[in-house]
């Protein structure tokens, strides 16, 4: 296909397109280092920049044809046994001036500045013989020149030559081959056809570079014409048959003469100019290669971006298997679990509530039963407990009937307030212990009820007060009264007065009968006075015991009347906790479920998101490379 003007354009605005949406999903995906280049890509498109890389052994004419393409003498060194070492890169400029640039230092890494030097200098720098081995380190020297072709956007390249004694100059050359937008491979007219290993450099050149490579034959002025037309048909049958692939339908091949075309310019001889043969390359170089530069540039563009296309869908698909595996093992993680927690809660009701339940209701029932048979026997109106008290009484000094019955009120107050006391320490203990049991329980089996929830839920326990409603006895109502006493004392009997007054007589012998009588009556009445007030005060001992039991009794009742209202307040708690805990840890198990369900279904919708995403990415990125191949591939002649 011949390029026309209206192709070179719709390539360029491929190109340009094709680049900056390959640059924002580049981007988005995070790979801003795939696409760092590409703006620089775009910047030589805009430019028009077109570079032509003259290669070819040594001493093949390559520096003296740039001399005469160009119309200046001794542009580039051509008079020494070995010219060039190095790279010269010949751009458009305003003026005629010559830079040497250098590679890093290679002990520190600091690169030098650019030197600027004289045409007289370009042998020390730029050649075998002034820069042997190239010890001053030169990366390239770049020439400008001002030229109606090199202002075209027409940049040469000069590379060393290969082959030889300096096959060290091939590794100079490959680096600058990448860069080629075409290539003008120099062969000769005088010392020998086309070499095997020319032929092996040209393969490597055109099966990873470029096919775009023009062949010059030089020095056709040191070749007779049947010599020279001998070897170009010669050499085009080597390359037609070891490079089919380059040779076929499109093999440039011009035959020229550096030295005619110097002295036909310099004498002004046109008929020099043209057997010179340079009228064919300048007419190829600015009617095909220039006028196509903008073509070549958009192919050469292309061929990067495409591969970049590749790389970033390479990416993407790795990245999606990965992400698949990852979401594939995360949602197996989910799934079992999922099914952990369902056992987990199966289990929880099934075995260790109802086992830690059940242990807590046979602790709770021994607990009631201790508690209340702690009650009943502190509170037994048959208790030694209360004998005890009684005898203590009994054995006060002075304790007579009159005063027992002066403080049987009180007494009656400090045995409820003392039984009491002992009632409630006893519920309070039952309580405490039912509380700590519940508290172990909750921490053990649904650690989500906190102790500020048992204790609110269980609380303090309000007794009611034992001693209101207990009858209180405010006296014994004893049954003797004082003139009773006397009259038992002064009036014991005929029989006691008799036996009493015999035994006056016989302890006082000789007394008559009144005086026996009246002593015997005195110590009658005396011995009557002390049994009686034994028994009044036994009187006194029974009537309080039987107080003291009646009212230890009415405690006890209410002690056992608040001891089951207590307890039933507490079971009553205690079934609310249970319900409580069961509710709580269903639900925390049921959130726990809910969440990992929820992740499973976040993590199948970001794959689904992510497979839209990727599908749409690669789309577009088969789109952008089937529209970079239709530039790369097009088959198309300058």
């Amino acid at each position: 296909m011949k390029i026309t003007h209206q192709l070179t354009e719709n390539a360029k605005q491929t190109i340009t397109a094709v680049a900056d949406e390959f640059d924002k999903i580049a981007k988005n995906l995070g790979n801003d280092e795939l696409v760092a280049d590409v703006p620089g890509m775009l910047d030589l498109l805009g430019r028009g920049v077109f570079r032509l890389v003259v290669m070819g052994e040594i001493k093949k004419g390559k520096s003296s044809f740039i001399n005469a393409l160009l119309g200046v003498g001794n542009l580039l060194p051509t008079d020494v046994d070995v010219a060039t070492s190095t790279v010269y890169k010949i751009i458009h400029g305003p003026e005629k001036k010559v830079k040497v640039f250098f590679l890093p230092d290679p002990q520190t890494g600091r690169l030098m500045e650019p030197l600027e030097i004289a045409e007289s200098q370009l042998v020390e720098y730029g050649t075998e013989d002034g820069n042997p081995g190239n010890r001053k380190q030169v990366d390239f020297i770049a020439v400008e020149l001002p030229s109606e072709l090199l202002a075209t956007g027409l940049t040469i390249v000069d590379t060393p030559g290969v082959g030889g004694l300096y096959k060290s100059h091939r590794g100079i050359t490959w680096r600058y081959a990448p860069n080629a937008d075409a290539v003008f491979f120099i062969l000769d007219s005088t010392e020998s056809l086309i070499s095997n290993d020319e032929i092996a450099f040209l393969r490597d050149l055109t099966d990873k570079i470029t096919k775009r490579v023009y062949f010059i034959q030089t020095k056709t002025d040191m070749a007779s014409r049947e010599q020279r037309e001998a070897w170009e048909v010669r050499n085009k049958e080597i390359l037609a048959r070891e490079l089919p692939h380059l040779a076929e339908g499109n093999l440039r091949y011009f035959p020229i003469s550096s030295k005619l075309k110097r002295e036909g310019g310099k004498l002004k001889i046109a008929k020099l100019v043209e057997d010179s043969g340079f009228s064919a390359v300048e007419a190829f170089l600015r009617d095909e290669l220039i006028a196509a530069k903008d073509f070549f540039l958009c192919q050469e563009i292309a061929k990067p971006l495409l591969a970049k296309v590749g790389i970033l869908r390479g990416s993407i698909d790795g990245e999606a298997r990965a992400a698949q595996t990852e979401a594939g093992q995360e949602l197996e993680t989910l799934r079992k679990d999922l099914e952990s927690r369902q056992q987990e809660l199966s289990r929880w009701e099934q075995t260790t509530f109802q086992s830690r339940q059940q242990e807590f209701s046979d602790r709770f029932r021994d607990l009631r039963q201790r508690a209340g048979d702690d009650l009943q026997n502190v509170l037994d109106p048959q208790s030694s407990h209360l004998t005890v008290e009684l005898d203590k009484l009994r054995q006060q000094p002075n304790m007579t009937a009159e005063v027992l019955d002066s403080k049987i009120r009180d007494i009656q107050y400090d045995l409820i307030a003392t039984c009491s006391e002992r009632g409630h320490s006893i519920i309070g203990s039952f309580a405490s212990e039912i509380d700590r049991a519940l508290s172990d329980f909750c921490r053990d089996v649904a650690a989500h009820i906190t102790e500020d929830q048992v204790v609110a839920r269980s609380g303090p326990f309000e007794l009611q007060n034992w001693a209101e409603g207990v009858p209180v006895q405010q006296s014994l109502h004893l049954s003797h009264s004082g003139f009773e006493t006397t009259r038992n004392v002064l009036g014991g009997g005929m029989m006691g007065f008799g036996i009493t007054t015999t035994i006056a007589s016989l302890i006082l012998p000789g007394i008559g009968p009144l005086i026996a009588g009246a002593i015997a009556g005195l110590m009658f009445a005396g011995c009557a006075g002390d049994s009686m007030e034994k028994r009044r005060l036994e009187e006194a001992l029974a009537k309080t015991e039987r107080v003291l039991r009646e009212a230890v009794m009415a405690v006890r009742n209410k002690a056992l009347q608040d001891f089951n209202r207590i307890a039933a307040e507490r079971e009553r708690s205690i079934r609310d906790l249970f319900q409580a805990a069961i509710r709580g840890t269903r639900a925390q198990y049921e959130r726990e479920i809910t969440q990992i369900r929820e992740r499973g279904s976040q993590t199948q919708e970001a794959l689904r998101a992510a497979a839209a995403a990727r599908s749409a990415n690669i789309a577009t990125l088969n789109s952008l490379a089937f529209r970079l191949q239709s530039i790369s591939q097009e088959s198309v002649r300058p």
